[in-house]
């Protein structure tokens, strides 16, 4: 299994001037990627149903733009109407891998849903992990744990302008900021 990697190129290091936020996904061969824009919601229940657990919900979320594996509710990349870019990446540590708590790629999620900049999202991924911890299966057809570690990339509002998704396959997702005119939503994906 090869190992994911994120690549960030800010507008000094390409030649069009933009940031690139790109990841590779180290999913199995069979596992699709889904494309999901998932618009603002409010919510009346206690809880929201997580790929293994529940977590306690909130009473409204942001809109998000997810490259998720199909069968998890969490996403290896995303990006949320404020322009809070995550991606994750499998790390292999010596602390102990736990049968139970958030998949990584379910705290990424949350943090997109909930957060609206870097230093949230990083604070509120700190508290996930320290508070209930990793822990879960990461994989659909075998037994296979890991811990995760999160990349968060913030872009600059510009006139209510938003990073949009420009080139998507199931082993390499970008996102970049090319202009793209919204209002409180996140655009469609242009594949």
């Amino acid at each position: 299994m090869v190992l994911c990697d994120i690549l960030v190129a800010t507008p000094r290091a390409t030649r069009e001037g933009v940031t690139i936020f790109a990841k590779n996904s180290d999913r199995e061969p069979n596992e699709a990627q889904v494309l999901e824009f998932i618009p603002r919601r409010r919510f009346e229940g206690e809880y929201v149903e997580l790929t293994n657990t529940r977590f306690p919900s909130v009473r409204e979320t942001y809109a998000v733009l997810i490259a998720r594996p199909w069968w998890i509710y969490g996403a290896e990349m995303g990006v949320n109407e404020y322009g809070l870019a995550i991606g994750n990446v499998a790390v292999f540590t010596k602390e102990p891998y736990a049968e139970k708590g958030l998949l990584g790629m379910d705290m990424l999620r949350l943090a997109l849903e909930r957060t609206r900049t870097a230093r949230e999202a990083l604070k509120f991924l700190v508290e996930l992990i320290e508070g209930v911890g990793q822990g879960g299966n990461y994989s659909y057809e075998r037994r296979f744990r890991y811990h995760n570690s999160f990349i968060l990339k913030p872009f600059p509002p510009r006139n209510n302008l938003c990073p949009r998704l420009v080139s998507y396959n199931p082993f390499f997702e970008s996102f970049v900021d090319f202009p793209s005119t919204i209002s409180n939503t996140i655009p469609t994906a242009k594949l």
